[in-house]
C-alpha cells in the first residue's frame, strides 16, 4: 500500500475531518463534564477532563496545520508530531477507562437514581470515546506512515 492510500494521514480532507471531528466530540465531552456539579470530585472525572483538553489543543492545532497544507498542497509525511499523538491518545485510553467505571459505578450502586448529574456523566464519557475512535484511526495512519518511512 501507497502511502497516498492511507485513510486519514495528514494533509487530506478526511484527515482534516478526523481532527474536527476529534475537536467537537471532545468540547462536547467537556461540556457535558463542567456542567455536572460534582464532576472534581472523582478523580477519574479530573483525567478526563484534562484529557480532553489535551486533545482539543492538539486536534485543533493539526487541523490548523491539515487546512495549511490542503491550501497550499503540502505533503506532511514526516515522523516529528507522531509520539506526542501517541501520547495523548494512551491518556485518553486510560482516562476513557476510569471514567466509563466510574459512571458505570454509580449507575449500578444506585448511587444517582433521578439525578441529572450521572446523565450528564454518562453522556460525556459517550461523547469521549466517540473523540478516541476517531483519534484511533489518526494515530493508526500516522504510525503506518512511520512504519513506512522508517523500513
Amino acid at each position: 500500500m501507497d502511502i497516498v492510500d492511507i485513510v486519514g494521514r495528514p494533509a487530506t480532507r478526511i484527515g482534516l475531518a478526523l481532527r474536527v471531528g476529534q475537536c467537537v466530540f471532545a468540547a462536547g465531552s467537556l461540556y457535558f463534564m463542567n456542567s455536572a456539579t460534582d464532576f472534581n470530585g472523582v478523580t477519574a472525572y479530573r483525567l478526563l477532563l484534562h484529557a480532553m483538553m489535551a486533545i482539543i489543543v492538539w486536534s485543533f492545532a493539526l487541523a490548523f496545520l491539515d487546512a495549511y497544507a490542503l491550501r497550499k498542497q503540502w505533503d506532511l509525511q514526516g515522523p516529528a508530531a507522531v509520539y506526542f499523538f501517541v501520547v495523548c491518545w494512551f491518556l485518553l485510553v486510560a482516562a476513557l477507562g476510569s471514567s466509563s467505571g466510574v459512571a458505570s459505578l454509580y449507575v449500578y450502586a444506585h448511587m444517582c437514581s433521578g439525578s441529572h448529574q450521572c446523565l450528564k456523566h454518562q453522556i460525556s464519557v459517550a461523547l469521549g470515546w466517540i473523540s478516541q475512535g476517531l483519534l484511533t484511526a489518526s494515530v493508526q495512519a500516522i504510525i503506518y506512515i512511520l512504519r513506512m518511512l522508517h523500513y
